[in-house]
């Protein structure tokens, strides 16, 4: 991605260059939430998937864009609910970047743990409904 940065940013400026940008990592995001969300997900799992995704926001920060990095900032939160213990699924879901999210993205994606039903996940969500 550095070097389609750098070409773009030889070629573009201002509001072009700002605009081919947000395009491109707002592109990415759809391209990585379609292609790599996992149907269902261990612990290991999910820490392999917070792993890419930081590297992934790393290559994001290039394109100076706050719409995609607010994008994969979120996309990391979502990530980690896939983690944390079930009594705390409350107070992430209420932090900066998920508490604005429609309940049902939340659920779907909590849904997503592979210890969901095993661990009786639902009963930890407070005011979360499908």
């Amino acid at each position: 991605m550095t070097s389609n940065v750098a070409h773009i940013n030889e070629c573009l400026d201002g509001g072009n260059r700002e605009c081919v940008m947000t395009e491109l990592g707002i592109r990415f995001h759809e391209w990585f939430t379609n292609t790599c969300r996992p149907s269902s997900t261990t612990r290991p799992g999910a820490m392999c998937l917070i792993c890419d995704i930081n590297e992934y926001r790393k290559c994001v920060r290039e394109l100076k864009s706050n719409l995609v990095n607010t994008l994969f900032d979120t996309l990391h939160s979502l990530c980690n609910l896939l983690l944390v213990k079930p009594e705390n699924l409350d107070q992430v879901r209420s932090g900066e970047h998920l508490a604005a999210l429609d309940s049902s993205i939340l659920l779907n994606f909590i849904q997503l743990r592979s210890d969901y039903k095993s661990q009786k996940i639902a009963s930890f969500l407070r005011g979360i409904t499908a």
